[in-house]
């Protein structure tokens, strides 16, 4: 911790690590931790669209992109506190991380317990959730969860301990999806997902060998698909309770796919229509009018 300083005026340049005394040329509140933010212009612009509270827009003063600006105004019109900054603030923010001139910091993402989400979910018919078991990469944590918001896959589930959380660095990485899905935070993984069994929920593994293809009875209910790290897996505590092992078949050449391919082939499967569902008629077709 810094020692207060001495009071009283200084000659000169203000000795190091002390900040110069006057007025700033923008009432821009200092620099938070960089998980606190979100990134870059589609994950901003998916943020309020979604209507994730944003306690303040950050806009590099030097940028003039047309993208940016359309952000900006998207922001003002839904009531966002919008500052203009130096390029070099923002950059101290993000720490590396790529801005594109525009950055908010945002209220964090609501992490629902269980019980919480079966309460809300309760009227809703052939729930899919998804399960990141001990997946830390953000690259492929962001890619699964856009897939899920993008397949039809309304909660993420993720354990206590251990694997990604809903911050800035994996908005960017789901390109701003992380506003689209609920989030579930597991306290005792392997014990909640056997009461989630209980209620009926299917729990499908996502696994490279020793599983089967995905039928058409497994677009039906209320499941959970469950994909683990591609170091370890599905850990065994929950690899044990399963229902299902789906495994995609690849060709010899290319014996695995990582687990954001996989993981957005099986949501693709399990998120289709069920065979038999209606089907918007088309207008040339007989029977009613289509409208």
């Amino acid at each position: 911790m810094r020692s207060p300083s001495r009071r009283g005026p200084h000659r000169g340049s203000p000795p190091a690590g002390r900040a110069r005394r006057g007025p700033k040329p923008d009432a821009a509140p200092p620099p938070e931790p960089a998980e606190q933010w979100i990134f870059g212009i589609h994950p901003v612009r998916e943020a309020l669209e979604s209507g994730r509270h944003l306690a303040v827009v950050w806009r590099a003063r030097e940028v003039g992109d047309a993208r940016v600006n359309e952000v900006t105004r998207l922001a003002e019109s839904l009531g966002a506190a919008v500052v203009r900054v130096p390029r070099e603030r923002l950059d101290q923010v993000a720490r590396g991380r790529g801005h594109q001139g525009i950055a908010a910091q945002a209220s964090p993402v609501a992490l629902l317990t269980l019980d919480e989400a079966l309460v809300e979910t309760a009227g809703e018919r052939d729930r899919l959730w998804l399960m990141l078991d001990g997946i830390t990469d953000e690259g492929n944590a962001g890619s699964l969860v856009r897939s899920a918001a993008a397949l039809g896959a309304s909660a993420i589930l993720i354990p206590a301990a251990g694997g990604v959380r809903p911050h800035a660095g994996l908005a960017r990485c789901s390109s701003g999806a992380i506003d689209r899905v609920s989030w579930i935070r597991l306290s005792h993984p392997a014990e909640q997902l056997s009461q989630l069994r209980q209620q009926r929920f299917r729990l499908l593994g996502g696994v490279v060998t020793g599983g089967r293809g995905p039928v058409d009875g497994d677009r039906r209910g209320d499941r959970v698909l469950i994909l683990g790290s591609e170091e370890r897996g599905i850990r065994p505590p929950i690899d044990a309770i399963l229902d299902v092992r789906l495994s995609i078949q690849t060709r010899p050449a290319m014996p695995s796919l990582n687990v954001a391919a996989a993981g957005a082939i099986l949501l693709s499967w399990l998120a289709g229509p069920a065979p038999g569902t209606s089907r918007p008629r088309r207008a040339d077709s007989p029977g009613e009018p289509v409208t």
